[in-house]
């Protein structure tokens, strides 16, 4: 399941999920984010990532060679496609996984472990939505900030 956290963290919030405040909206969010990344669906994952946290995937994405993407949707189209099929199963698997009861929130924050995966991911209150941090990626991929 690391990868399901380098992958998820090479990762927040949503745009569908509702706001932040409810774990169950935090939740939903890395579920939808993991289901994207399952499909290939890197706008969809983009989108629930903060702006700040797309600029970390972007750099992450360019460092490899297989993956170089100018825009994040495109660093997560081809991290995707480079992953095998039952990568792509344990990512759909903890997407069905997460539920409210693995999220914790305290004020603008909140916190969702994936079951399987090594490293919580983060998210921050944006607007009213949740989304995954830049944090969380610097930390799952070893990135100083």
């Amino acid at each position: 399941m690391v990868m399901i956290t380098a992958v998820a963290v090479v990762a927040t919030g949503c745009g569908s999920a509702g706001g932040g405040g409810e774990s169950g909206d935090a939740a939903a969010v890395v579920s939808d984010y993991l289901t994207a990344l399952a499909d290939g669906d890197g706008t969809k994952a983009c989108a629930q990532m903060t702006a700040e946290a797309r600029a970390v995937m972007v750099t992450a994405g360019r460092t490899v060679s297989a993956v170089r993407a100018d825009d994040c949707s495109g660093v997560f189209d081809r991290l995707s496609s480079l992953l095998p099929t039952p990568a792509l199963g344990k990512l759909r698997t903890a997407a069905g996984e997460v539920d409210a009861k693995d999220a914790k929130i305290e004020g603008q924050a909140a916190t969702v472990t994936v079951p399987g995966a090594t490293v919580p991911i983060q998210l921050t209150d944006e607007n009213g939505d949740w989304k995954i941090t830049g944090e969380t990626l610097r930390r799952s991929l070893g990135l100083a900030r």
